[in-house]
């Protein structure tokens, strides 16, 4: 199964990237950079929001089709939700606990 920290390698080798100048961007070190990559430390989700929105990229990028049972539609909606602010997040869970108890 593939981790977030190959995937994160993946990423750094085909933009061309040291793990030096990732860390530079991520805003993190390169021991961290390295710890990822190597499995040994995976971060919080959170983190990965900020990595990906560093870096350009949809959350769904850092998830792999083996590390998940997520669908097309899951990746689509999480890459949506990566664009909204937190009022119109606040406003779809609203939304949806009012659909759940339907």
């Amino acid at each position: 199964m593939t981790h977030f920290g190959e995937m994160l390698k993946r990423i750094r080798i085909e933009r061309g990237l040291t793990q030096d100048k990732l860390a530079e961007i991520l805003g993190t070190s390169k021991q961290v950079v390295s710890r990822y990559e190597k499995g040994q430390r995976n971060p919080k989700l959170l983190t990965v929001e900020a990595y990906a929105k560093k870096l350009n990229m949809p959350l769904s990028s850092f998830v792999s089709e083996e590390a998940t049972d997520y669908s097309h539609e899951h990746k689509v909606l999480i890459d949506e939700l990566h664009l909204l602010t937190k009022e119109e997040i606040g406003t779809l869970l609203n939304f949806i606990y009012t659909f759940k108890k339907r």
